[in-house]
């Protein structure tokens, strides 16, 4: 039985696609406004369904009563809580419109019993990530859960555009495109995503150091993963170039494949020059999340891309399976 997808699943699934990214993006803020340990329990914030606005909605022994393992934590400051409350709550909406996917997924079972399987995976995988979420915080925000934490979170964005790719159709125009390359890319900047994590603990740390104070200093207080970081950033970027151009020249300036691999590449160059405009500009708030934002969505359309590129199985008119 041939499968298609509604209209109205395609959305959903689209739309849950978009909030992933915009608590990717509301993650940056939290880390870069230094807000983790806004909320120092879990799932409520101080004990609270609707956190605080003041201390004094606060017992006098808060900072006892709320410690996160032997630590006490620090003042409260109504901004970081909420910042972390509302990370949390975009969360909790990506929790409820992945579980409305697999629901609305159930119907296809029979006709394509891999998209409700992969809809039922990614709700998992979304819930795990929530627990995972609450021992981050648990740990006092450790460098290696923050890391796993944003690990899981790009692997749910490569499994719902996975989905998103099996539920819409798509034209056979990339015969001569290597998707495996383009599988490559994606892991290089898997890579550098998670080297990116490494780097902002570091931050973290000297900002502790530092009182939050001095900021032109912190840059060469970082260690060797920022070196790192910078030289595989233009490796990335060279390799990109090259292949958008290749994929141009095979498929042509018109092919869905190839318009992708351009957007690729200036979605990557945006991403590079918020990197240099945190180094040269003391890393400014702003531009740390939206940094983080571009390199996931790099990352998201190269996984996509790859998807398009893969060999397509279809039936042939004498009735057996062919690979183009």
């Amino acid at each position: 039985m041939e499968f298609e997808a509604s209209t109205g699943f395609k959305r959903l699934v689209l739309l849950t696609i978009v909030f992933i990214y915009l608590v990717i993006l509301a993650g940056g803020i939290v880390r870069s406004t230094g807000s983790g340990m806004g909320c120092p329990d879990w799932p409520k914030c101080f004990g609270q369904w609707v956190p605080p606005t003041h201390i004094s909605q606060l017992p006098i022994n808060y900072k006892e009563k709320f410690k996160v393992g032997h630590r006490i934590i620090a003042d409260f400051n109504a901004f970081k809580t909420w910042v972390e409350y509302t990370n949390r709550l975009l969360g909790v909406l990506v929790g409820i419109l992945v579980f409305a996917v697999f629901i609305a997924s159930v119907p296809y079972f029979k006709s394509s019993p891999a998209i409700t399987y992969l809809s039922g995976g990614v709700f998992f995988l979304t819930g795990f990530q929530g627990w995972i979420g609450a021992k981050v915080v648990s740990s006092h925000l450790a460098q290696h859960m923050i890391t796993i934490h944003m690990l899981i979170a790009l692997v749910i964005v490569a499994l719902v555009l996975l989905l998103f790719h099996k539920v819409s159709e798509h034209k056979d125009e990339t015969k001569s495109v290597q998707g495996q390359i383009i599988l490559v890319l994606a892991v290089l900047t898997l890579g550098q995503v998670l080297l990116g994590t490494q780097i902002r603990q570091e931050i973290d740390t000297i900002a502790i150091r530092y009182n939050d104070q001095h900021r032109e200093l912190w840059i060469q207080e970082l260690g060797s993963n920022l070196i790192i970081h910078r030289i595989i950033a233009g490796i990335i970027v060279v390799l990109n170039t090259a292949y958008t151009l290749f994929v141009i020249k095979k498929a042509g300036l018109e092919a869905t494949i190839s318009k992708l691999m351009v957007a690729i590449l200036v979605v990557f160059v945006a991403e590079y020059i918020s990197g240099i405009s945190m180094v040269r500009l003391e890393i400014p708030y702003l531009i740390q999340p939206v940094h983080l934002l571009l390199a996931s969505t790099v990352f998201g359309l190269q996984i996509y891309a790859w998807l398009l590129a893969r060999p397509q199985k279809q039936i042939n008119r004498e009735g057996s399976l062919a690979i183009h």
